[in-house]
């Protein structure tokens, strides 16, 4: 997983790359591919490729892991339409991460938190979120290809877990990781995600309405059309000095997994 997203960053637009919002006709071509490969595991979309993935499944034991699939756009550059790794799997969790590079690492914990669950996508937009003027930022934008993925695959009942970063020399008091649900009323699964990171060590700040407003989320595109669909939406921020550091990095992927695994989600 890891080496798939360095290859895929590595040919996507960069920070003052050329960067075009898709066609409403590609956008949905991609989106349809994305849902038959989770229905099928199978999908064939002008401009991907079909490529197996090996992810090593940490919940299967001896069993034998599931399928994973990935769409890979093809170019270098791509179009920036993003990235998206489908297990074979009944899990209603679904991990993303919307701003590959711009949050520096964060396309790493999305894949790792991907591997560390039984997620059945993973969804990492295609381009730098500066690269077209601004264009490419997928969190505020409804016509991307990652906005229109995310409007065909999410159902009722599922869980969206979307990853992002900041600096808190930009926003102090705010510990190292921000946990939303974009819009105040913290889930249970919020709770507990909370209270299981506190317990390993991170200094949270949960989003009750007040508290850290302004990494909350409260705009973003994808948490709307989640709620408007009856699922969840878990909304994290983490703070540079956590992202930068290998070991802090992958545990807290680690405990975020865990955490989620025992609210019957991940």
């Amino acid at each position: 997983m890891q080496s798939l997203v360095a290859r895929v960053v590595k040919t996507s637009p960069g920070r003052d790359g050329s960067y075009t919002p898709p066609s409403r006709g590609t956008a949905q071509a991609v989106a349809a591919g994305v849902s038959e490969l989770l229905d099928t595991c199978d999908a064939d979309v002008d401009s991907y490729d079909l490529v197996p993935v090996k992810v090593s499944h940490s919940t299967s034991d001896d069993q034998e892991s599931p399928a994973v699939n990935a769409l890979v756009e093809r170019g270098d550059p791509t179009a920036g339409n993003g990235l998206y790794v489908v297990r074979d799997s009944a899990s209603p969790l679904i991990v993303q991460a919307p701003h590959p590079v711009a949050d520096q690492k964060s396309e790493y914990m999305g894949a790792q938190l991907f591997s560390e669950t039984d997620a059945r996508l993973f969804m990492m937009a295609g381009a730098h979120r500066t690269a077209g003027d601004g264009s490419a930022d997928v969190a505020h934008r409804s016509d991307s290809t990652f906005a229109a993925v995310n409007d065909a695959v999410v159902q009722k009942g599922m869980t969206v877990v979307q990853l992002h970063g900041f600096s808190s020399e930009n926003h102090e008091h705010y510990g190292d990781v921000v946990l939303s649900d974009t819009v105040g009323d913290p889930s249970p699964t919020l709770r507990r995600l909370d209270e299981d990171l506190e317990d390993e060590g991170f200094d949270t700040c949960m989003y009750d309405g007040k508290k850290c407003k302004k990494l909350a989320g409260t705009t973003n595109v994808q948490a709307i059309a989640a709620r408007a669909r009856g699922a969840a939406f878990i909304h994290i921020e983490v703070d540079a000095g956590i992202r930068e550091d290998t070991s802090k990095r992958r545990k807290l992927m680690r405990v975020i997994a865990e955490s989620l695994r025992a609210s019957g989600v991940g």
